[in-house]
Order: structure tokens, then C-alpha cells, then sequence
């Protein structure tokens, strides 16, 4: 997924290959700041397993400090647990290939992540993730048209005015940015305020409580809606 310094490109002399690739772009005074990332709740890494990124990347602003990539755990990062990065560093316009193989630690919480370490502009593209010794990748991402990276996951109601009393059926849906729906897992519903001036049941039929206003929230694994 896109974090907060990244977004798609398609001007032709930041793409790597195709039509568009990922920028990673960052100017202000933080350290370490992510442009690209995995997302644990739909793709998770399985503790003590080896994994190997691949990727292609050209740098598009000369950076102060590099870009990093590395496979990074919040939970063993509370422990001062880092497994090796590695660091990208050059002029603008210069190109390359990385290859970043590790041995997950015992933690359920690892993502793939990629930083601005300082300040700088880079893309990627033709990312892959392996689990060593498998043919076939776990994941890809090239940020052309239908990429996961730009799709939304949507809640909608059966009726636009809710009558008291009346129950409402909620559902969910997942969009990559063509309209083209995609495959999303068991939904689960909550009503947000407290207390609920609703109730709702598993199959996302909304009953009212109160006259008042409420927000519905669907999750399923990594993806929600309001």
C-alpha cells in the first residue's frame, strides 16, 4: 500500500517500465519516511520463514541520506529488533535492480517497507516477494492500471433515508480504479458511536435504536469503510 510519501507516476521520464511506476517522494525535516509498504492484515509473513524483495528503481531527486528497504516488525522494533536493510544511494538518473533476502524473526507483524531515509524522489517498479525456495512470488506490483495500490473499499446502504423502526441492509464492496471489483473476505460490521444508536446483525442488516446519528463501519482483514 501507498504510506504517506508515496504515489503513482506516470510522467515518462520518472516510469521505469510501462506506463506508470511508484514514486517515493519526501522534502520536510523527518527521518525514515515510508512511501510503500505491505500490509500485514491481507499479506501476512510468516514468522521464521526466509523472504527475498526484488525490485527495479531509478532516483528521480539526488537524496541527502539514501532509500531503504527492509523487511520491518513495529512489535520487534519495540525490542530494538531490526533485521538488515538495504540503502539505496546516488545521483538523479541513476539506475538499478535490489535483491534484500532475510530470515523473519518470531513476530507476526512484519511488513515490507520501503523509506525515504532523509530527503529525495525515487520510483520503483517490477516489485516481487518471495518466500525463498518457492517458484512462484507471494506478491507483485508494477503500478499499472488495476494495481491494489489504488483501489478502494466501499460501504452503501439499501435505502438513502432510514425509517424508524425500518431495518437498512448494509453492504461492502472493493474497486480497483477501473470500477473492475475485486476479491475481499468476510465482512465484519460495527456501529462506532457509544453508545450505538443502532444495532447491527453479522449480515450487515442495521436496525436504529435512538434518533440519532450513527456511522456503520465494515472491516474485512486490512481493508474498511464508513
Amino acid at each position: 500500500m501507498l504510506d504517506s510519501a508515496g504515489s503513482i507516476t506516470s510522467v515518462p521520464s520518472e516510469v521505469i517500465s510501462g506506463l506508470r511506476s511508484v514514486k517515493g517522494s519526501y522534502s520536510g525535516s523527518n527521518s525514515y519516511t515510508p512511501y510503500l509498504r505491505s500490509d500485514p492484515a491481507r499479506l501476512r509473513l510468516q514468522r521464521n520463514q526466509s523472504y527475498t524483495v526484488t525490485f527495479r528503481y531509478k532516483i528521480l531527486t539526488t537524496p541527502t541520506r539514501g532509500f531503504e528497504v527492509l523487511f520491518y516488525s513495529p512489535l520487534a522494533g519495540q525490542q530494538n529488533n531490526f533485521l538488515p536493510s538495504k540503502t539505496i544511494m546516488g545521483a538523479a538518473g541513476e539506475t538499478g535492480s535490489i535483491t534484500l533476502t532475510n530470515t523473519l524473526g518470531s513476530f507476526d507483524d512484519y511488513q515490507v517497507r520501503w523509506n525515504v531515509i532523509g530527503t529525495g524522489a525515487i520510483a520503483v517498479d517490477d516489485v516481487q516477494l518471495v518466500n525463498t525456495g518457492a517458484t512462484q512470488p507471494v506478491a507483485s506490483e508494477d503500478a499499472e492500471f488495476g494495481t491494489a495500490l489504488l483501489s478502494r473499499f466501499f460501504v452503501s446502504a439499501s435505502k438513502t433515508i432510514f425509517v424508524w423502526g425500518e431495518p437498512v441492509k448494509v453492504s461492502a464492496g472493493y474497486y480497483d480504479e477501473t470500477g473492475t471489483p475485486r476479491t475481499f473476505g468476510q465482512v465484519t460490521w460495527s456501529v462506532l458511536e457509544s453508545p450505538p444508536a443502532a444495532s447491527i446483525a453479522a449480515d450487515g442488516v442495521v436496525t436504529p435504536r435512538a434518533f440519532s446519528a450513527f456511522t456503520v463501519r465494515g472491516a474485512s482483514g486490512g481493508l474498511s469503510g464508513d
